[in-house]
Formats: C-alpha cells, structure tokens, sequence
C-alpha cells in the first residue's frame, strides 16, 4: 500500500488552475482533483495513480529546474572568462548529464562505467510503471539534443574556423614553387595559430569536465572525431608539404590529425 506519499498531494490544491502539462492526461489530473477521497475509501488504485501523477510533476519540475540552471551555467561561463568554445558548450554537457543520468535513474540502470561508487549505487528501482512513456522519450530528446548542440558548439565550431574551402580561396605561390608568398603565408599560419589556441583552451578546460557514464563519454568521443577530423585532416594534409613560414613550420604543424 502506498501511503508514505500521501501529505504530498496537499501541495497540489491549487492544481486545477494549471493547464495540462506535456507528460498530464486528463486522468491523471482527475486523479489529483480527487484529493483525498480515494485513501479515504480505500482505493488503492486511486491512490497508485494519485502517486503516477505526483511523480511525472516532481520530475517535470527537476528537468525545468535543470534547464534554467543550464542556461545560468552558460552566462557565468561566458562573465568569468572561460575560452568561448568551453563556454558554449558546458551548459549542454551539465544538461546532458544530469537528464541522462535521470534516464538511467528511472530505468534502474547503473551508470556505465568507473564511475562514483554512488552514483552507479544511487538506484537499483524501476520507475518506469509510475512515469509515463512521454516523460521518458522528452528525457531522451533532451539528451540526444544537448549532446548535437555541445558538439556543434566546440567541435563543429572548429571545424568550421579550419575549413579548407575558406582558407584556399586567393592563395597564391611563389612562381614554379610550392611556397606561398609572404601574404597568403600569413593567412595559413593565422589559421593554424587559431587552431592551436582553440585546442589548447579546449584542454585547459575540458579537461576538468566530467562525463561519468561511459557509453556517453565514447559516444561523445566518435562524435568529435567524425565532426572534427575531416576539416582539420584535409587542412592539415594540404598544407603540412607547403611551406606557408620561412621558418618555426613545427610550432604551427603541432597537432597531427593521424
């Protein structure tokens, strides 16, 4: 019998007045509407779905919770002077995290991974039965979202800032040889010099960043790879044999794509 939640649903007296919510069905607010009456005559499934109802509102209420704290995140990020590709991409990761650590919590799914003994401990209970299915697939969505936008926002960025097709376009070479002259160098090497900034801010940071389960931090880490390495490889390849500086080549060619 589920009784130990039953002070709950005096918080829920003026819930009449607020419009169905996206995981509500007209039962479950009828449900609520009830108060009371269902414990009193001893209907257990009144009350079961009393708890179904409360349950969705509590959770509907941290994930809203969740993406105003994100939003906070990325605005403190961006005063306290982080590197503008962690800062645009920290509040989708703190999303990320915490709404598919959600998704495993209700499941009863341990974390996947070397994680903190107490978060891979921190549940063991199904609660698929009280959540409804919509719930759980706007959960899913909001992982699967934050992880696109946290990669656009670091690694497709990048990608971007290095594309061949914008720095190839009006270089010109020294007559009858493979060096560039003075001013399409310059241009190169200032591609290479931001590209290398870029990624030394991204370590300093991200560095510190923490993805506990592991499933999600691989399926990040081919995500990078397959939005970073194509650019940067074919940018990297046709400029590695040209020589672009008469000298400290190696200081702009520091990292390798292979």
């Amino acid at each position: 019998r589920i009784m130990i939640y039953e002070d709950m649903f005096d918080e829920l007296a003026a819930v009449g007045v607020v419009p169905l919510l996206p995981w509500e069905t007209a039962e479950d607010r009828a449900a609520i509407m009830m108060g009371k009456e269902g414990e009193e005559d001893g209907e257990e499934e009144g009350r079961e779905t009393q708890l179904r109802a409360y349950t969705n509102h509590l959770f509907f209420s941290l994930l809203k919770n969740l993406r105003c704290k994100a939003e906070a995140y990325g605005k403190g990020e961006m005063e306290g002077g982080m590197g503008s590709h962690s800062a645009a991409g920290r509040p989708h990761l703190f999303l990320m995290n915490n709404a598919h650590y959600m998704t495993l919590t209700i499941r009863g799914y341990p974390l996947s991974s070397s994680s903190p003994k107490s978060l891979k401990n921190a549940s063991s209970v199904d609660l698929t039965s009280v959540l409804s299915d919509t719930f759980l697939d706007m959960l899913v969505a909001v992982v699967n979202e934050s992880q696109k936008r946290f990669i656009e926002s670091v690694w497709g960025a990048l990608a971007e800032q290095i594309s061949d097709h914008k720095t190839s376009m009006g270089l010109e070479y020294v007559k009858e040889t493979q060096a560039l002259t003075f001013e399409s160098g310059r241009l190169v090497k200032a591609k290479f010099a931001a590209f290398n900034k870029a990624m030394e801010e991204i370590y300093t940071h991200q560095k510190g960043f923490s993805v506990p389960d592991r499933s999600l931090r691989d399926r990040l880490r081919e995500e990078a790879k397959t939005t970073l390495l194509p650019s940067y490889t074919a940018f990297y390849d046709k400029f590695q044999g040209t020589q672009f500086s008469k000298k400290h080549m190696d200081q702009y060619l520091r990292f390798s794509p292979g």
